[in-house]
Protein backbone atom coordinates (compact mmCIF):
# COMPACT_ATOMS: atom_id res chain seq x y z
CA UNK A 1 0.00 0.00 0.00
CA UNK A 2 0.82 3.40 -0.17
CA UNK A 3 2.96 6.04 1.96
CA UNK A 4 -0.28 7.56 2.96
CA UNK A 5 -1.70 4.04 4.25
CA UNK A 6 1.12 3.45 6.05
CA UNK A 7 0.86 6.66 7.94
CA UNK A 8 -2.80 6.38 8.55
CA UNK A 9 -1.92 3.10 10.27
CA UNK A 10 1.23 4.82 12.52
CA UNK A 11 -1.39 7.73 13.30
CA UNK A 12 -4.80 6.01 13.43
CA UNK A 13 -6.31 9.21 15.73
CA UNK A 14 -4.86 12.08 13.39
CA UNK A 15 -7.20 13.13 10.72
CA UNK A 16 -5.61 13.71 7.42
CA UNK A 17 -6.66 16.20 4.26
CA UNK A 18 -4.66 15.63 0.84
CA UNK A 19 -5.37 18.59 -0.92
CA UNK A 20 -3.04 17.56 -4.07
CA UNK A 21 -4.99 16.56 -7.31
CA UNK A 22 -2.73 13.89 -8.59
CA UNK A 23 -1.89 12.99 -4.98
CA UNK A 24 -5.76 12.24 -4.10
CA UNK A 25 -5.87 11.24 -7.31
CA UNK A 26 -3.70 8.51 -7.13
CA UNK A 27 -5.32 7.24 -3.46
CA UNK A 28 -8.51 6.72 -5.18
CA UNK A 29 -7.06 4.91 -7.66
CA UNK A 30 -4.97 2.92 -5.31
CA UNK A 31 -8.41 1.75 -3.33
CA UNK A 32 -10.64 1.74 -6.22
CA UNK A 33 -12.67 4.48 -6.24
CA UNK A 34 -11.64 7.03 -9.21
CA UNK A 35 -14.35 5.07 -11.42
CA UNK A 36 -17.17 6.17 -8.99
CA UNK A 37 -17.15 9.50 -9.68
CA UNK A 38 -19.24 10.17 -12.80
CA UNK A 39 -18.07 10.81 -16.19
CA UNK A 40 -20.24 13.28 -18.33
CA UNK A 41 -18.88 16.87 -17.32
CA UNK A 42 -21.21 19.06 -15.40
CA UNK A 43 -23.09 21.80 -17.45
CA UNK A 44 -23.03 23.62 -13.36
CA UNK A 45 -20.48 23.44 -10.87
CA UNK A 46 -20.78 20.27 -9.42
CA UNK A 47 -19.45 18.50 -6.22
CA UNK A 48 -19.03 14.60 -6.15
CA UNK A 49 -17.72 12.42 -3.01
CA UNK A 50 -17.57 8.86 -2.05
CA UNK A 51 -16.19 6.88 0.52
CA UNK A 52 -14.07 3.83 1.59
CA UNK A 53 -15.11 2.31 4.37
CA UNK A 54 -12.95 -0.59 4.45
CA UNK A 55 -9.64 1.29 5.92
CA UNK A 56 -9.10 -0.67 9.33
CA UNK A 57 -8.54 3.13 10.95
CA UNK A 58 -9.56 5.92 9.08
CA UNK A 59 -12.87 6.74 6.89
CA UNK A 60 -11.67 8.05 3.32
CA UNK A 61 -13.84 10.59 1.55
CA UNK A 62 -12.97 10.96 -1.67
CA UNK A 63 -14.31 14.76 -3.68
CA UNK A 64 -14.50 15.86 -6.90
CA UNK A 65 -15.06 19.42 -7.79
CA UNK A 66 -15.97 20.19 -11.45
CA UNK A 67 -17.26 23.50 -13.01
CA UNK A 68 -16.41 25.84 -10.96
CA UNK A 69 -15.33 28.84 -12.63
CA UNK A 70 -11.38 29.34 -10.66
CA UNK A 71 -9.36 26.51 -11.69
CA UNK A 72 -7.81 26.05 -8.94
CA UNK A 73 -11.21 25.13 -7.26
CA UNK A 74 -11.67 22.60 -9.31
CA UNK A 75 -10.34 18.78 -8.89
CA UNK A 76 -9.84 15.83 -5.92
CA UNK A 77 -9.50 16.45 -2.74
CA UNK A 78 -9.36 12.97 -0.02
CA UNK A 79 -9.93 13.73 3.52
CA UNK A 80 -8.86 10.94 6.39
CA UNK A 81 -11.63 10.43 9.21
CA UNK A 82 -9.97 9.03 12.65
CA UNK A 83 -12.38 6.06 13.40
CA UNK A 84 -11.47 6.59 16.77
CA UNK A 85 -13.39 10.31 16.49
CA UNK A 86 -15.85 9.63 14.05
CA UNK A 87 -18.84 6.64 14.18
CA UNK A 88 -20.67 5.90 10.91
CA UNK A 89 -23.62 8.03 12.68
CA UNK A 90 -20.93 10.37 12.80
CA UNK A 91 -19.64 10.24 9.46
CA UNK A 92 -23.09 10.63 7.97
CA UNK A 93 -23.69 13.62 9.73
CA UNK A 94 -20.34 14.68 8.26
CA UNK A 95 -21.12 13.60 4.57
CA UNK A 96 -24.41 15.53 4.81
CA UNK A 97 -23.07 18.46 6.42
CA UNK A 98 -19.94 18.40 3.70
CA UNK A 99 -22.91 18.13 1.02
CA UNK A 100 -24.72 21.04 2.19
CA UNK A 101 -21.90 23.27 2.69
CA UNK A 102 -19.21 23.06 -0.09
CA UNK A 103 -21.81 22.96 -2.84
CA UNK A 104 -25.11 23.88 -2.17
CA UNK A 105 -26.57 24.54 -5.26
CA UNK A 106 -24.44 21.93 -7.04
CA UNK A 107 -25.20 18.25 -7.29
CA UNK A 108 -24.03 14.73 -4.94
CA UNK A 109 -23.65 11.44 -5.28
CA UNK A 110 -21.97 9.56 -2.43
CA UNK A 111 -20.96 5.46 -2.94
CA UNK A 112 -19.88 3.20 0.19
CA UNK A 113 -17.18 0.70 -0.33
CA UNK A 114 -19.11 -1.40 2.11
CA UNK A 115 -20.84 -1.40 5.41
CA UNK A 116 -18.46 -1.89 7.97
CA UNK A 117 -18.55 -3.45 11.51
CA UNK A 118 -17.31 -1.36 13.94
CA UNK A 119 -15.36 -2.51 17.52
Amino acid sequence: MSALFDRLRKHPDDPFDIGDDAEARALLMEVGLIDKFSKQPPSIPWFELVTYADHPTHWLVGMLFRGFPDAKDNGYVVRCYPRSQFSETQMDATLESLKHSVAPGGGFEKWISTKPTLN
